[in-house]
This record gives structure tokens, sequence and C-alpha cells, in this order.
């Protein structure tokens, strides 16, 4: 019988019989893409590790619990399909198709991403222009409100053209928000530094992703 392309759903055939059995596995799989949950036990593993296809492309929440032996690379189908990966294990772990090189997923943070049908890629930003490679710190604004980052961009860019996001989910942005983008320089028009308003907007040994629309 035929599917659809990505969730791999199967399609009602015009003759067939009691439509209402494929028609409710079809409702069924596409609740738990949107809205489901798959958790992979990780204790131990390293390499290349691939759950089943229909595990993964039918789950929106891929949870990682446990402790991988060394470096693992979690192997998802082909199919096109977003994940929301969190990977509450101990170690870190790149999420990737067979032939990809995918994006890395650090213990204890979480990442919005997506099979693009190739590769997964990152979705944290967007744009209606390229995007720029984002700027990863570990440890940055530990100094709190007043402290500042320069960001690394070697040319100048608008306040509105920056993304800061803070272990995976988007930080406010302004006045009277989580930070503001300033000019290194007052009145100098290069925007290219970052001012938090709060001492706790970014915590020290957070993930801190800065990225830039060019």
């Amino acid at each position: 019988m035929s599917e659809t392309t990505n969730l791999s759903i199967t399609h009602i055939q015009a003759a067939q019989n009691s439509k209402e059995v494929t028609a409710n596995e079809a409702f069924d799989i596409l609740d738990g893409a949107a809205a489901g949950q798959v958790e992979l036990n990780i204790d131990g593993l390293s390499g290349d590790y691939t759950p089943t296809s229909t595990s993964m492309i039918r789950a929106l929440t891929v949870k990682l619990t446990g402790a991988p032996a060394g470096a693992l690379n979690i192997i998802v189908p082909n199919n096109r399909k977003m994940y929301w990966v969190w990977n509450y294990a101990s170690g870190n772990v790149t999420v990737k198709t067979a032939a990809g090189s995918g994006i890395a997923v650090s213990s204890l943070k979480a990442r919005f991403c997506y099979c693009d049908g190739t590769d997964v890629i990152s979705m944290q930003a967007y744009g209606s222009t390229g995007i720029s490679q984002a700027t990863e710190k570990t440890s940055a604004f530990v100094t709190g409100a007043g402290g500042t980052s320069d960001l690394a961009i070697g040319a100048t860019v608008l306040s509105s053209s920056v993304e800061v996001y803070v272990d995976g989910i988007r930080a406010r942005k302004g006045a009277g928000r989580d930070y503001i983008v300033t000019e290194s320089i007052p009145g100098s028009g290069n925007y290219d530094q970052l001012t938090p308003e709060y001492a706790d907007a970014f915590p020290s040994g957070a993930n801190i992703e800065i990225l830039y629309y060019t």
C-alpha cells in the first residue's frame, strides 16, 4: 500500500474495507509527530546508534537518558522531520543522518533540529536572508547586569539582526528584556556589543549562542 513521503502514513484506498482503521492509525501518527515523545536509553553506547525509524519519525521530542561510553551519533532516518532533542544523558551526542555531519547536543541541553532529507540542521534561528554561523560561548556574561560581550562579527550589524539563545531558548530582546544590543563606541553606529539587563539573564555556565543575520 502507498504511504506519505515523510511520516510513512498509510494511504486510504478507494475500495478498502474498514477505512476507519487506517484513518485512526493516521491520526495517531500525526498526534505523535506533533506532540509525542520517545525515550532512548543510550547508557553504555558509543559510535553510531540507530533507533527504529518509526520510533523517531513518529515523535516530536526525543529524550536521551543514561551515560554513553564515548562519542555517540544518534542516526535518524532521511525523512524530512522536525525534532526537539532533549539530551538528559550525561554525555554529549551528535544527531545526524547516516551520511550527514549533523549537529551536536550537549549533555543536559535541548535543541530544535530538522532533518531536511539529507542531514540534520539546527532550527534555532530564522530570517528572510542568510544566517551566519553561530558564535557559541559556554560562559558568556558571567559579570551579570552591566557586563558586556563583543560580537565577533567583523562587520557592523543592525540591532534587529541579532538573536541570542540560552540553553536552546531564545532570549527576549530590547529594553526591559533580557538583553539589548549596544554600540561598542557610543555614537559610532556600530551595534556590535550585547549588554544583559539583569544579573541572571545569562547564568554562568549556560550554553549561549549568538546568531546574527547577514
